[in-house]
Formats: C-alpha cells, sequence, structure tokens
C-alpha cells in the first residue's frame, strides 16, 4: 500500500497537468488502483471469516467489501460518463 500511496503522490499531487480534466481523471486513476488493492484484502477477509464460521464478523467485512465496491462503480461512472466521454 505504501508503494500506492507513493505512486498516487508522483503521479497526481507532485505533477503538473495541461488540464484539470486530466488531473480528475489522474486522481481517479489512482484511487481506483488503490480501491482495488482493498477489495482483494477484503475479499480475502471475507472468505476467511465465512471459513472459521466468524458469524459475527463476516457480514461486516462483507459490507466493507460491499461499500468499496460501490466507491470504485462511482468513479467509473465519474471517469467514463464525465471525464471521458467522447467530443
Amino acid at each position: 500500500m505504501e508503494g500506492l500511496v507513493a505512486k498516487a503522490k508522483a503521479h497526481v499531487l507532485e505533477a503538473e497537468f495541461g488540464s484539470d480534466d486530466v488531473r480528475d481523471a489522474m486522481i481517479i486513476t489512482q484511487y481506483q488502483r488503490m480501491v482495488h488493492y482493498g477489495l482483494a484484502g477484503y475479499g480475502c477477509l471475507v472468505a476467511f471469516a465465512n471459513r472459521l464460521d466468524q458469524d459475527q464478523n463476516g457480514p461486516v467485512l462483507q459490507s466493507c467489501l460491499d461499500q468499496t465496491y460501490g466507491g470504485d462503480r462511482t468513479m467509473t461512472q465519474i471517469a467514463t460518463g464525465v471525464l471521458n466521454r467522447p467530443v
């Protein structure tokens, strides 16, 4: 995760962009890279909790996973519907 944060910092926070739309697209790109890392982690934790019969933890972790997927879908909608729509 530290590597992803370093890349986000280098590619977004410290970079110069010719347009605000390009900058916004890069913010979404870096956000989604981090989210996909989180999705893998939450997915594994849900599977582990279910396998270990952690009845109280499985649903909480599943809710976190679902919310993270929701954020990813929202960013995809913004990227494809607003920032990167054909001209």
